[in-house]
């Protein structure tokens, strides 16, 4: 251990050895999480094993073992601090843990059993509780149609603005119903992840997931999207940690409205459950393979089923069909025309890479960084342009030599992603989930896509165009800049998202699923 990792000790010693974590112990905490971001991955492995070796403070062992896993990212910090954490949890406190955990390991490649089996059991206990509590005092009674479902809502936890891409997929959803299947929707907005002031775990880095307050009870609202220009049914529920008394209301208003059959739209996780089995249901997304809530059947995309996620679903008893498809299609649309180079400081010779991603920040592995240097140093015209994520400091990752020639250009969120995506020559996927909906977009404007045969993106383009490591990866890249093999590569890459990203058909083959399911619950 050097001194700084010393000093490091010393402080958090200090600072969590208190019966709650002060305003300047903040800044304190500030400082060594910046800190430590300089570390490279095997220094932040070696001191996580130092840290786990240690009898650290006991007097707020969650707090700090979350804000460990925070500063070095390695799991068994963030399963340290399970042990910490009750043997039963209310049902908003799994929430608040629940939420907190996912956010955390979205962007990690690395799983972690420990934390699925603590979640997991904490979910099966309260379901059955909660499925116990409801039957008992007569709350989400429903009368199955037997027919063809005509008035469905779409489940979501949350929905913001249509940058958004899960928002986006929840509208493109309730459109395609509305329009090709004569369906009255509602899109339930149930604000499950947003519990803005509740920090029961007292966490130095709580997440904050967002809520769109211009939302509220029932509204209609216009959708103009691709060539939709319609009204769209969403019910809003108050955004706060989830009681049993929120999941009554939102069942009581499914009952009101006489609901026929629902879309469980992203991990909706004791909502859903306590609608399963009692009207017909479908699960559809594009983040989550296998969802803790159960459902009549899965919409999934299917090369992201493997071994592991069926074993995982029959882990968690999930019995319904799994349907195999592709992600679900929502880009943010055809860009009118690219936007101009110079607005960014660039210029007509030059040849653009575009990384997009909200979590670049911890996306950007060794590998991939690896890639884009060895790719602007072969490259003398290339530049690489990050859009999505503002605090992405291109300057503490990259070589300054490349930062100083300009070679590096992060715009931040910008409104217009088609348009930038236009504009540029090839994107460039890391190595993650997630990223879908900008792989749509970079599509349909045209742009060949180079990913690792991994995550959502990977899904989008054919399995001959997906590259097997990273030294494949940059071999790609480079046959990328002979016009012949970019013009073969784009009209692959198109072909197969023709064929096999077409959101009515999508659509369509859910729709059926439910009709087929609802044939099969008798009134």
């Amino acid at each position: 251990m050097d001194s700084l990792q010393k000093n490091i000790l010393s402080a958090l010693n200090s600072i969590f050895s208190h019966r709650q974590i002060s305003d300047n112990d903040k800044h304190i905490l500030a400082t060594i999480e910046h800190e430590t971001e300089k570390f490279d991955e095997a220094t932040r492995q070696k001191f996580a094993s130092e840290l786990l070796q240690r009898a650290l403070p006991p007097d707020n062992p969650v707090p700090l073992y979350f804000f460990l896993y925070d500063c070095l990212k390695d799991i068994r910090l963030l399963e340290r601090g399970l042990d910490f954490l009750p043997a039963r949890l209310s049902l908003s406190l799994f929430y608040e843990v629940y939420w907190n955990i996912s956010q955390r390991v979205f962007t990690s490649t690395v799983g972690s059993a420990k934390i699925h089996r603590y979640l997991r059991a904490q979910f099966d206990d309260i379901r059955q509780d909660l499925n116990g509590f409801l039957a008992e005092n007569g709350l989400g009674q429903f009368s199955p149609c037997g027919r063809v479902p005509k008035t469905i809502a779409i489940i979501s936890p949350q929905l913001l603005n249509m940058r958004h891409s899960p928002t986006r997929e929840a509208f493109s959803l309730a459109l395609h119903l509305k329009r090709y299947h004569g369906c009255q929707v509602y899109i339930f907005n149930t604000n499950a992840m947003h519990y803005e002031g509740n920090n029961s775990l007292k966490l130095v880095s709580f997440s904050k997931y967002h809520a769109n307050l211009e939302l509220k009870g029932a509204q209609t609202t216009r959708i103009d999207y691709l060539d939709f220009h319609e009204e769209v049914n969403i019910i809003s529920f108050e955004p706060g940690l989830m009681t049993t008394q929120k999941i009554a209301g939102i069942l009581d208003t499914a009952a009101k409205l006489k609901v026929e059959a629902v879309i469980a739209h992203g991990e909706n996780l004791l909502v859903m459950e306590a609608l399963y089995k009692k009207l017909p249901s479908l699960f559809a997304t594009t983040g989550v393979v296998v969802p803790f809530h159960h459902c009549d059947a899965y919409f999934v995309p299917g090369d992201l089923v493997n071994e592991h996620t069926l074993s995982q679903a029959r882990q968690y008893q999930h019995t319904g069909e799994i349907m195999y498809e592709g992600m679900l299609v929502t880009p943010e649309g055809k860009a009118e025309q690219p936007l101009k180079r110079e607005e960014f400081g660039l210029n007509e010779t030059q040849w653009l890479y575009l990384v997009v991603g909200t979590r670049l920040s911890a996306e950007l592995t060794p590998g991939f960084i690896n890639v884009i240097e060895q790719t602007l140093e072969a490259q003398p015209d290339a530049v690489v342009i990050f859009a999505g994520t503002p605090q992405l400091s291109v300057d503490k990752i990259f070589s300054d030599h490349l930062l100083s020639a300009k070679r590096l250009l992060n715009i931040g969120f910008h409104q217009d992603l088609a348009g930038v995506s236009a504009m540029c020559d090839v994107y460039l996927n890391p190595h993650r989930n997630g990223g879908g909906t900008s792989g749509q977009t970079a599509i349909i404007n045209d742009l060949p896509i180079v990913t690792l045969n991994y995550g959502h993106v990977s899904t989008l383009i054919p399995n001959a165009l997906r590259a097997q490591d990273w030294e494949d990866y940059f071999r790609q890249i480079c046959l990328h800049r002979s016009p012949e093999h970019y013009a073969q590569v784009l009209r692959q890459t198109l072909s197969y998202f023709a064929q096999n990203s077409n959101a009515r058909a999508q659509v369509e083959r859910m729709y059926n699923r439910l009709c087929k399911i609802a044939l099969t619950y008798s009134r």
